[in-house]
């Protein structure tokens, strides 16, 4: 019993050491990107209507298709401690394909994405 309660310690301990560093997660609306340099300008609105432009630094086989310029974006990594408007993006994620009225399909589904036809379906499959 004994060896269970500090195995079981030792995995807590290590869970909570891995987890201290946290990251930032920020999005904003692409001004200007360069795929090739690994780097894009991002608008960050802070509230009261005003804006903050800042660079983001990525790995550029990182960066997925649907990202462009004047394009919603969202990011996680965090902010460099020596330039402040800096961000290193661990992760990058746009608005991507599928966000359409019904990204998921469910509301088709349910029925509530089209008016159901005779038959039980939405228009799509069989007739």
């Amino acid at each position: 019993m004994r060896h269970i309660t500090v195995i079981l310690t030792f995995l807590f301990l290590l869970g909570t050491a891995s987890a201290g560093g946290s990251a930032d997660a920020i999005q904003g609306t692409v001004v200007s990107l360069s795929r090739e340099e690994g780097k894009m300008v991002v608008n960050l609105p802070e509230g009261s209507g005003n804006f903050r432009n800042i660079t983001v630094f990525f790995s550029p086989n990182q960066l997925p298709g649907c990202i462009r310029e004047g394009e919603p974006v969202r990011l996680w990594g965090t902010f460099s401690e020596n330039v402040p408007e800096t961000f290193d993006a661990s992760y990058i994620r746009g608005r991507g394909r599928g966000r359409g009225r019904d990204a998921t399909g469910v509301r088709s589904r349910l029925g509530k994405g089209c008016r159901m036809r005779r038959g039980g379906h939405c228009g799509r499959g069989r007739q």
